[in-house]
């Protein structure tokens, strides 16, 4: 009887500490960096202005967030394309998005990111179907990848070549925050960095 007890003390403080581990790291921040304190910070608008002139010679886009208490979201369309396989059409989607919140009270650039990358391959042994989705903290997922096949238009040759490396966004991001004053804090879960 003792030791029944005793198994469920033990598992009663096990789930409460598992509970607690577990909210904590969903609703906790991720990765904080601090402003350059030298540096006097500028207005949102201004690091807004910052972010938006990388869309002129960059892959990705910084665009204004039709979401409430998100200001502004980068969009990374890193791959989209088709290709021919034996018993049909195939096809690859990647892309990054990450959601920015600028807290002007703080002067803190609040972000978040997630990856979905989608794909159907009909090739010889049959089809073959994957969606794979990720948000939160994205630790290290750097994508390198070719292929070499039949194009849509019958021809073959190189069908995709890239090398995709969400810390290079990430690391843009947080360094014009920093250089401009602004501290930079990546967040778990996108409700929680909302103002």
């Amino acid at each position: 009887m003792i030791e029944l007890i005793i198994g469920i003390i033990i598992g009663t403080v096990g789930v409460i500490i598992g509970l607690w581990a577990s909210i904590k790291f969903t609703l906790g921040t991720a990765y904080k960096c601090e402003a350059n304190k030298k540096t006097k910070p500028i207005s949102s608008l201004m690091l807004e202005s910052k972010y938006k002139q990388l869309n002129k010679k960059n892959p990705f886009k910084f665009i204004n967030s039709k979401e409430k208490n998100i200001n502004l979201i980068v969009e990374w369309n890193v791959l989209d394309t088709k290709w021919i396989e034996t018993l049909g059409k195939s096809w690859l989607s990647i892309k990054y998005v990450g959601f920015i919140v600028l807290d002007e009270k703080t002067k803190t650039v609040r972000y978040h990111e997630k990856i979905v990358e989608k794909n159907m391959s009909f090739g010889s042994f049959g089809f073959y179907g994957n969606s794979f989705f990720q948000k939160g903290m994205i630790i290290s997922r750097r994508i390198k990848s070719y292929r070499f096949g039949i194009k849509e238009d019958g021809s073959i040759g190189e069908i995709y070549n890239f090398d995709f490396n969400p810390l290079d966004l990430k690391g843009l991001v947080r360094q014009i925050a920093n250089d401009n004053g602004w501290n930079f804090i990546i967040y778990f879960s996108k409700w929680r960095m909302k103002k």
